[in-house]
């Protein structure tokens, strides 16, 4: 079967075709390997600060990531940027009153008999309303509310994760842009019309690979 990303999903909504051709090309070829980017080693951090509730190991382990780097004015900044980014979450965090419940869960959404959507949820919580926060980091907190994945998820920790009411799961991104937690709880209807968004592009692809 041929799988891809969860975070690819609005590459494929916008040619689920030509995104399958994509996938069938690259089928057996080995993905290159460019190092951790900025934006990964500053989750890395979030990871760090959940495993003592830590903030300051957690700016330390953010800095030493970015040590082999120039010193210079605008790479200074851009970790003092990271810096306060990460300050903001761990305040939000302690505010909302969440609980952490998993980092980098597994997904595994099967489309159809040729193909299936993978790949990690960031970060899970506990929430202080008796449900389950599910939440993406983002580096632009633009429009997310319209992107496919978010209705699809809900439903899938709902039914395959927690077995609860869909309105028992909310689902968001944590946006570095604003240092803000942004989140939704799709209806319903909303999410049929996202499966139904989803099983018509599976149907494209399928024909394709």
């Amino acid at each position: 079967m041929s799988k891809f990303s969860i975070t690819q999903l609005e590459f494929a909504r916008k040619n689920p075709i030509q995104f399958a051709k994509n996938l069938k090309a690259a089928a057996g070829i080995k993905p290159s390997f460019f190092g951790r980017g900025k934006f990964t080693r500053w989750q890395d951090a979030v990871g760090e600060f959940h495993k003592q509730n830590d903030l300051a190991k957690a700016i330390n382990y953010l800095e030493k990531s970015f040590s082999n780097r120039a010193d210079n004015s605008k790479n200074r900044n851009e970790v003092i940027r990271f810096i306060s980014s990460l300050d903001a979450y761990v305040s939000q965090f302690k505010k909302k009153g969440f609980t952490l419940l998993d980092r980098r869960k597994n997904i595994h959404i099967d489309l159809n008999a040729k193909i299936f959507i993978s790949g990690q949820i960031p970060i899970t919580y506990m929430n202080t309303k008796g449900g389950f926060s599910v939440y993406f980091f983002s580096q632009s907190s633009i429009g997310w509310e319209g992107e496919l994945r978010f209705p699809i998820i809900q439903k899938y920790f709902a039914e395959e994760i927690y077995g609860v009411d869909l309105d028992k799961i909310e689902v968001g991104i944590f946006g570095i842009d604003n240092d803000k937690f942004s989140q939704q709880i799709f209806l319903e209807s909303e999410i049929k019309d996202a499966e139904k968004e989803l099983n018509k592009m599976g149907k494209l692809m399928f024909d394709v690979l």
